[in-house]
């Protein structure tokens, strides 16, 4: 479920969300390290520790939203179908290296980032621009500044993934 597994880390803290609902209902979560739990743990015994909530801490419809998820993704072996695809969808978007205006593509699993050249004098301006065009192609995106991220569904498929590099492709090439 986490990178640090794949990559046989242990970190001190975890931060989740988005995934654990499937966007269905805001919830995100905090793991700690025992050392760090029992540090904050300390304080004065008429004070909450490790405060971390607010108004909507522990919500019903969100935490069965994420019971759900959490389902779906054991039933339907979906961390296996990640990894299955995961070489296929790390050769199609880093063949968007081979485009000019790419300075740099990145990827995990099936996450991915590709840097644009900024345009001079304008940066964050050619990754504005290559989302809206990949909108036009049919490709939801966002670009924080000039990278364009790609984070696409666990039940996504090989067409699917070539139709979203091909939607990329036009969009940045495209781009002016």
């Amino acid at each position: 479920m986490f990178a640090s597994t794949t990559f046989d880390v242990v970190p001190d803290m975890i931060l989740f969300a988005k995934t654990v609902t499937n966007g269905a209902a805001p919830l995100g979560g905090v793991i700690v390290k025992r050392s760090i739990h029992d540090a904050l743990m300390q304080g004065p015994p008429h004070l909450s520790e490790l405060m971390h909530g607010y108004t909507y801490s522990g919500h019903p419809l969100a935490c069965a939203a994420a019971i759900a998820m959490i389902d779906v993704i054991e039933q339907e072996n979906l961390i296996d179908q990640v990894n299955t695809l995961s070489p296929y969808f790390e050769e199609a978007v880093h063949s968007l290296a081979e485009l000019e205006q790419v300075v740099s593509v990145r990827n995990f699993g099936l996450a991915a980032g590709i840097e644009l050249r900024a345009k001079d004098g304008a940066v964050g301006q050619r990754g504005f621009q290559a989302q809206a065009l990949a909108f036009k192609h049919g490709v939801l995106t966002r670009a924080p500044g000039d990278t364009l991220v790609l984070a696409p569904p666990f039940i996504t498929t090989r067409s699917q993934i070539d139709q979203m590099i091909d939607g990329f492709k036009k969009a940045i090439q495209e781009t002016t």
